[in-house]
């Protein structure tokens, strides 16, 4: 009886690493706004997404500001000229940051509070004010004319219907706490109803290393679909979604990959123990 539990234990252990990983990942750089501003960071240094990112700050600033007609050629293009200088400073780095940062908030922000002209049900945006206000600043001087740039200036970066993945989302700290909870509570009693311990933590160690292959073969399938179910309206979507595609498969790769390695060490130790006859705990 004592080792059908150990077993039972042990396999639902395995089962909950399976979905403590990608929660925790989520968890970790999606829910949290800091995580998410590291995660996505990387993006800028991707020329096309710079150049994208620009181009959408700028139009949206010539939309939203009112600027007056007569000048509206000429501001444009002195606009798309500071912003084409603009990108290739490493103080780009810190306004992507804090672009980030705002758009974070918006996403995860009650729908009531967007602006009336966005859809409800499409949550995915980034907040390019930083970056617009960042234009603005280096184009004073060639303008001729004052600008104000509006604290928050969304622009739409996801295809339809993301609110129930938003929802989603902002509840996986708690699911990943209860589950990784519900997963070491299972080691535990797995080890401890186990005749043979040292063995059972073993098998547990083993567990793990197919816990992480798993998931790394469900990230490589599952990831992409669910970034890439709705075809984004821009280009800048479009270019978003790719790397952030690519970026999340290769950072959930090396989450894996560290937990397959102590799951091997885990492992090894405790053969390399049993095999020098080491009593066992009864």
């Amino acid at each position: 009886m004592r080792s059908f539990v150990s077993f039972l234990t042990g396999l639902l252990a395995v089962a909950l690493l399976v979905l403590l990983l990608p929660l925790a990942w989520v968890a970790t750089h999606v829910a949290s706004e800091d995580g998410y501003v590291d995660f996505s960071a990387s993006l800028i240094q991707d020329r096309q997404f710079r150049d994208d990112l620009s181009a959408a700050a700028v139009e949206a600033l010539i939309e939203r500001t009112g600027l007056p007609t007569a000048t509206l050629d000429s501001a444009g293009q002195r606009l798309r000229a500071v912003s084409d200088d603009l990108v290739e400073t490493k103080g780009f780095i810190d306004t992507w940051e804090q672009a980030q940062r705002q758009s974070h908030r918006a996403l995860f922000a009650d729908p009531r509070d967007l602006p009336a002209e966005l859809d409800a049900t499409n949550r995915l945006v980034v907040d390019v004010a930083p970056i617009a206000q960042a234009v603005v600043n280096g184009a004073t001087d060639r303008l001729g004319v004052s600008v104000e740039v509006p604290d928050q200036m969304l622009v739409t970066v996801g295809g339809s219907d993301q609110r129930n993945l938003i929802d989603r989302i902002r509840d996986t700290p708690e699911q990943a706490m209860i589950v990784g909870a519900l997963a070491v509570g299972s080691a535990l009693i797995s080890v401890l109803a186990a005749r043979r311990r040292g063995r059972a933590i073993a098998w547990l160690g083993l567990g793990a290393v197919a816990a992480a292959l798993a998931v790394r073969l469900l990230t490589h399938e599952v990831v992409p679909d669910v970034l890439g179910r709705n075809s984004p309206p821009r280009s800048l979507g479009y270019t978003m979604q790719e790397l952030l595609t690519e970026r999340a498969v290769s950072s959930l790769d090396q989450w894996g990959l560290t937990v397959m390695i102590a799951g091997g060490i885990v492992a090894i130790g405790s053969m390399l123990i049993l095999g020098r006859g080491r009593p066992e705990q009864r």
